[in-house]
């Protein structure tokens, strides 16, 4: 599957050193020429995730696999100056992949981070350190939402508490999404029981063993009809796997 960055700046020489330096690792970059364009690639793309749609065409229509959201704080302030906080936050709570903003300094570092922003950059840095930074955060949100690079996507949506797999949407109880979004955080590796109850209940886990079981147990059949199982390891914990072997 080919791989992308979708591009917010308008500092063509920044972006076209970027461009080069993401070439060596195969990965092309998207650029979107307007704040609403921007919005509307990354919501489609959301989209195609949940239902697993290849489609035809170009883009992101065709499957591509978003690594990143690379944007520039400048450019937005400028293109939203009225509600351009409103516009970082919600470009960040869609969800597609890590955002990545590009600053020049003087503070915008704190807000981005405020805001929702993965990472920050600023502009002046080393352009293999940019690429790397876009790769780590890429990293992180992959190991989160369960992306294999085949093409197959599971997202779990911990607002509406919802996991997306296979194009099969599965309504989860707030305890089984807290769970499951624990499992998903070290995917393929045992999580102590003693870590899901803290996810889930907080300080307030003790004597939530029993309740803990129950809860494994219906994800276990929540998870059945995709490719997601959840393996225990007696006395120590549950790990989740994905089972290629059923995908869709």
């Amino acid at each position: 599957m080919e791989r992308g960055i979708i591009l917010w700046d308008d500092d063509i020489g920044w972006c076209e050193r970027l461009r080069k330096e993401l070439a060596k690792s195969e990965v092309v970059i998207e650029e979107a020429e307007g704040w609403e364009e921007l919005r509307k690639q990354l919501t489609k793309y959301m989209e195609y995730r949940r239902t697993c749609h290849s489609g035809q065409g170009h883009g992101i229509e065709m499957g591509r696999e978003i690594l990143a959201v690379v944007l520039s704080g400048q450019r937005l302030l400028e293109e939203q100056p009225e509600g351009w906080q409103e516009a970082f936050q919600e470009i960040c709570s869609i969800g597609a992949a890590p955002v990545v903003c590009v600053g020049e300094g003087d503070g915008q570092e704190l807000q981005a981070f405020l805001l929702g922003a993965s990472d920050y950059i600023e502009r002046t840095k080393d352009i293999r350190i940019c690429a790397s930074r876009i790769f780590a955060c890429a990293g992180k949100i992959k190991r989160h939402q369960g992306w294999d690079g085949t093409g197959s996507a599971a997202v779990l949506d911990e607002g509406k508490c919802q996991f997306y797999c296979c194009g099969t949407v599965l309504d989860l109880t707030k305890k089984e999404c807290l769970v499951l979004s624990r499992l998903l955080q070290d995917q393929e590796r045992v999580v102590a029981r003693k870590d899901l109850l803290l996810a889930a209940w907080g300080a307030e886990s003790l004597g939530e063993e029993r309740v803990l079981d129950t809860v494994i147990k219906q994800l276990r059949h929540k998870l059945r009809p995709v490719s997601y199982s959840i393996k225990s390891k007696y006395g120590v914990g549950y790990a989740v796997k994905r089972n290629l072997s059923k995908n869709a």
